[in-house]
């Protein structure tokens, strides 16, 4: 059976593209 591990986080508009998309340099800050 596979481990499932899901997560819920608030994207603050800072962290954000101009189309409203997680930027993706952004990830290293929630590792």
């Amino acid at each position: 059976m596979p481990y499932v591990c899901r997560s819920r986080f608030r994207v603050r508009y800072a962290e954000t593209d101009q189309m409203g998309m997680v930027y993706y340099a952004n990830y290293f800050v929630w590792m």
